[in-house]
């Protein structure tokens, strides 16, 4: 439709004939402005940038986007000496084959302009390269980030009217096909009490789940998980152990066989088909794992960027967040301030819900309450968890244990979700509450 052999031999990616084309649709009908969602920034020739800004702030002030509107702006501007001339505007009517392509020659403008900035993050990355004195750690992830959003690369700031719409859109799917009682909007563990108190986990939403030592929160964490992946592909990060470990463990807790006597192989022929059972379920489900103890916030970027892409997975476990490499020679304080930032931004970037597994301040292993006081590091990890959850464990009922809540950025906390863990087994249970509880 565009023949833009001139543009491509340029070392710069832009295409004029695009840019010019999308400028004649909207002058020849101005609603096609509704339909696109341009910045003047993606238009690389600034005539047609700040003919671009003068459309839009036309149609934000509701006149008339037409050339002598146009042209009058522009002279108000004092921009009017950055275009070739008064007729240019005029001829941008001449330039679009058709106004009803307007989307497709945005497409073209997006694009380019894509490109544009892909060659800015490289150019970035090869003089930080060569700078000894640059924060590379801080540019690459800048990059990485740059990257992995730029296709869902959104336009400057919208009225509030186009997010309500989109609201409402939702609003009116769910009414028209509400969630079935006992199920819940996000993605379900299986652990009912906590699915209902979560209404399940959200993408976008980083989750904190931290517990003393030894009280089983990567147990419980891998369990939830699992749950989740019976609806949508995820990955886990396991710095602490070796995921055979956790396998081991959920086998155990599936086929109701002790660990020890799995590993010792005191299997009784009534228990090995269990077993089988188990081991197909799990290898059966779309979990992708690493138990490398070298990651670092970046390549974990990088690693659920490209299962995002190939796998379409939806979530993500890290145990622990402590465990991370980044230092760069941050003290302690900065270096979690620098990777619960990071973690955030990952789930919120990427769309995944986020189970991350922290460590618990002495004082809160004493103290046993769930405040947000309790979670180790730096307050930016309080500040960037949308949900913060602590484990506790009570001494005098050996098999039931408490969550409660430090922080639910959405909704209202329950008081305590209750589970159930018999003596001995690696697998937690719905509660049943008896009044005495």
């Amino acid at each position: 439709m565009l023949n833009d052999t001139d543009d491509e031999i340029t070392k710069i990616p832009f295409s004029a004939k695009a840019e010019e084309a999308v400028l004649g649709s909207v002058i020849v009908d101005p609603e096609a402005i509704k339909t696109i969602s341009l910045s003047p920034d993606e238009f690389y020739l600034s005539r047609t940038r700040i003919i671009w800004d003068a459309m839009q702030t036309l149609y934000n002030q509701k006149k008339p986007i037409d050339t002598l509107g146009i042209y009058e702006l522009l002279e108000k501007r004092g921009q009017v000496k950055d275009i070739p001339d008064a007729g240019y505007i005029f001829g941008l009517v001449n330039t679009s084959p058709s106004s009803l392509n307007v989307e497709y020659y945005a497409d073209i403008v997006r694009e380019k302009a894509i490109r544009r900035a892909v060659i800015e993050d490289a150019r970035k990355l090869t003089m930080a390269g060569f700078d000894g004195k640059a924060d590379i750690n801080a540019i690459i992830s800048e990059v990485i980030t740059s990257l992995v959003t730029r296709t869902n690369q959104k336009g400057g700031a919208e009225h509030i009217k186009k997010f309500a719409s989109e609201c409402y859109d939702e609003i009116d799917r769910s009414y028209k096909n509400p969630v079935p009682f006992g199920q819940v909007s996000g993605l379900a563990t299986g652990l009912v009490d906590i699915d209902e108190a979560m209404d399940g986990f959200q993408v976008g939403e980083e989750v904190i789940l931290s517990s003393p030592p030894g009280k089983g929160k990567t147990l419980l964490a891998f369990q939830m998980v699992s749950g989740m992946a019976d609806h949508a592909p995820g990955a886990i990060y396991e710095l602490e152990m070796g995921i055979k470990t956790l396998i081991y463990r959920d086998i155990a807790g599936r086929a109701k066989v002790s660990t020890k006597a799995i590993r010792r192989g005191h299997i009784k022929d009534d228990e090995w088909t269990s077993i089988v059972s188990a081991i197909e379920t799990i290898a059966g489900k779309e979990i992708y794992v690493s138990d490398d103890t070298r990651w670092d916030v970046l390549k974990l970027r990088a690693d659920l960027a490209k299962l995002k892409e190939q796998a379409n997975i939806k979530w993500f476990m890290l145990d622990y967040m402590d465990l991370l490499k980044d230092r760069y020679g941050r003290d302690e304080i900065e270096r979690m301030k620098w990777i619960s930032t990071q973690i955030h931004d990952i789930c919120k970037d990427l769309q995944l819900a986020g189970l991350i597994i922290q460590s618990m301040t002495k004082s809160g292993m004493k103290d046993n309450d769930g405040s947000q006081a309790n979670l180790s590091g730096a307050s930016k990890v309080i500040y960037d968890a949308d949900q913060i959850i602590f484990m506790m464990h009570d001494e005098d009922e050996p098999t039931i244990y408490r969550l409660k809540w430090g922080k639910m950025r959405n909704g209202n906390p329950p008081d305590e979700v209750l589970l159930f863990r018999p003596v001995g087994t690696p697998r937690f249970e719905n509660m049943v509450r008896s009044p005495r509880i």
